[in-house]
């Protein structure tokens, strides 16, 4: 009897402690991100886009593209004011030597709007993900729109996250499954269709209405969290993009 008890006890400490390993992996940390030496640095990546209003609205939307020595200053990068616009996103293309696959990763920017909306686009080989975010009024609810391919889901949130101020922006993809964490909180995630698999990441939008400022880039894998490419945009003029 006594032998019984013994083993019951292991088996309930057991799976108490692989419940804890649950709760711990569940949780992305951008402090455990290992970092390593970087294999690859790039100087010239990021830029800006914004969107003319005076173009024929009718027709397809074309953007401005604005070089990094532009957009990177006082430790962000931002596209500079101009009057009639207010459309703009940062944004980079994938290096072809620099294979990161959007699946197993995550992607953490830091990100301030002078209007309550946001849209994160990850760009990939095989498909695209999206996240969009917006309220009208602070003392109200806030409205985010996911995607994955053709997986999406749309929710509401009270109170409205105030992006007018920074926050740390996270869209993470593990098991099938896309996460969205807000200031390290969890907010939503979803399952996405096996066919909807984003693959290698060909770029990063980060932007739309507004004037998007962005700062602290990091790329990790969700399994390991190795850091896989980082960006804190501390030099003016220039981007200095780091891969591991």
């Amino acid at each position: 009897m006594q032998k019984k008890s013994i083993l019951c006890l292991a088996i309930v400490c057991a799976f108490i402690g692989c419940q804890k390993d649950i709760t711990e992996t569940s949780q992305i940390s951008a402090s455990d991100v290992a970092e390593v030496k970087a294999k690859n640095i790039d100087t010239s990546g990021w830029y800006g886009l914004f969107y003319d209003p005076m173009q024929d609205p009718d027709g397809p939307a074309v953007y401005t593209k604005v070089p990094d020595y532009m957009i990177v200053s006082n430790g962000e990068a931002m596209v500079p004011y101009q009057l009639g616009v207010n459309t703009t996103f940062i944004a980079y293309d994938m290096l072809s030597t620099d294979v990161i696959n959007a699946d197993s990763s995550a992607l953490d920017v830091t990100v301030r709007k002078n209007i309550n909306t946001i849209e994160l686009d990850i760009l990939g080989t095989s498909d695209s993900a999206q996240l969009l975010y917006h309220a009208n009024n602070l003392n109200d609810s806030g409205y985010y729109s996911l995607s994955v391919g053709s997986t999406s889901v749309q929710f509401n949130v009270y109170p409205a996250t105030d992006f007018t101020s920074f926050k740390l922006l996270r869209f993470a993809f593990k098991q099938g499954k896309a996460f969205v964490y807000v200031s390290n909180k969890l907010i939503t995630s979803f399952k996405y269709s096996a066919a909807n698999k984003i693959g290698n990441i060909k770029g990063i939008r980060i932007g739309k209405d507004g004037y998007i400022e962005c700062d602290n880039v990091k790329l990790y894998n969700s399994y390991t969290r190795k850091l896989l490419m980082k960006e804190d945009f501390n030099i003016t003029g220039h981007s200095q993009t780091y891969f591991y």
